[in-house]
Order: C-alpha cells, then structure tokens, then sequence
C-alpha cells in the first residue's frame, strides 16, 4: 500500500530535506557512490529529487538519472527539482 501524500505533507517533507543534516546524508551518498560522467542513476523512492539533483553534475554530461516513487505528489516535487529528468 502506497502512502498517500497531500500537499502539506509533501511540502512538509520537502522542507525536512533542506535541513543540514539531510544534506549532509545526500553528500555522503554521493561520496560513496563515486559516481562518473556518463553513468546512469535510478533513484528507487526518489520522494522529492534531491537526490536526482545533487547528483546530475557528477554524472552529466552524458549520463542519465530517473526517478521514481509510489507517490505521485513526490514525482511530482521531483519533477520541479530535476526538471528534464524523466522522473
């Protein structure tokens, strides 16, 4: 069963990924994924693209990221945040 997000949830959630110490995470992600120009990303559960964002330089140009989720309000936040990204 999916959870369902409506737009206070969303944008709540939103809001939490900004905080420093969910950036931090998505930066030791990256670090760990030692990610090269021209590879390929699929974000499983992208919820609201940040990663899908924070991760188009290491891999473009060349390379690809999609995302993907359950909910349709995160592609839908994933898609304003990594626009072009075929979310």
């Amino acid at each position: 069963m999916a959870m369902v997000f409506d737009e206070r949830l969303s944008k709540q959630l939103e809001a939490n990924y900004r905080k420093r110490d969910f950036q931090r995470r998505r930066r030791l992600v990256g670090e760990a994924l030692g990610l090269r120009k021209g590879e390929t990303v699929l974000d499983v559960g992208c919820g609201p693209g940040f990663y899908l964002e924070e991760l188009a330089p290491a891999v473009e140009p060349g390379g690809q990221l999609a995302g993907i989720d359950s909910s349709d309000q995160m592609v839908e936040l994933a898609r304003r945040a990594a626009p072009g990204s075929p979310t």
